[in-house]
């Protein structure tokens, strides 16, 4: 395999193992500022790169949201 292939297979498998804040905010349709505020707060983790692990990262607001909820801060669906 040439360094380039590798290097595109890297880049698919960065594409599948992390989100992005956008990515985040579109899905739960929350505003970039949001999102970047959940990190901030660290309830979204990020790594040493500023990634963010897809699966980590969804369960995470995930736990959050239904924190919130138990604690009558957002409305239940």
């Amino acid at each position: 395999m040439t360094a380039k292939e590798e290097q595109a297979v890297q880049d698919l498998r960065d594409e599948l193992q992390f989100i992005s804040r956008a990515e985040i905010g579109d899905i739960l349709e929350f505003s970039h500022q949001r999102v970047s505020q959940l990190v901030q707060e660290g309830v979204i983790p990020q790594d040493a790169h500023s990634r963010h692990p897809r699966k980590e990262s969804m369960h995470a607001v995930v736990r959050w949201l239904l924190d919130r909820i138990g604690e009558g801060k957002t409305a239940a669906p």
